[in-house]
């Protein structure tokens, strides 16, 4: 079950590489999140710990951000003093005092997740993919599909 998510993993379109073009079909990458949500949590956290390494590329670093936002019950605004950076995404929302907490997703007309933003960078230090997994998990706990 681990390599079959790892193999899903990489077989997600890279996000940081999208266009706006593109970003109206995003189906493939719905699908294999989707796909990957319907394995157990321990299952999903060992092919991170496995697909993931120190010296990712920010494609795959992309690929985990994704899984980890689209995993969890992550509210679309906090209060930005509460925020914790798990990486150095550029061009996350802030507006009031508060941040978007489910970017690059936004909630569709159904309730379900749409990716609606685009990649606009990247700076610092790798993105912390099993500390962000495992703060999402205590803090918020698994979304209900």
């Amino acid at each position: 079950m681990v390599q079959h998510v790892i193999s899903k993993l990489q077989e997600m379109p890279v996000w940081t590489n999208i266009s706006t073009e593109e970003m109206i079909n995003l189906n493939k990458t719905l699908d294999i999140l989707s796909e990957i949500d319907r394995y157990p949590l321990d299952v999903i956290r060992k092919a991170i710990s496995i697909f993931y390494k120190s010296t990712a590329s920010l494609e795959d670093m992309g690929r985990l951000l994704l899984v980890n936002k689209f995993l969890f019950d992550l509210p679309e605004w906090i209060p930005i003093n509460s925020y914790r950076r798990f990486g150095g995404w550029l061009g996350v929302p802030e507006e009031q005092c508060r941040i978007n907490l489910l970017w690059p997703f936004s909630r569709g007309e159904d309730g379900s997740l749409v990716l609606t933003k685009r990649f606009t960078g990247y700076m610092g230090e790798a993105y912390l993919a099993l500390e962000a997994f495992d703060y999402y998990l205590k803090s918020y706990g698994r979304r209900n599909v």
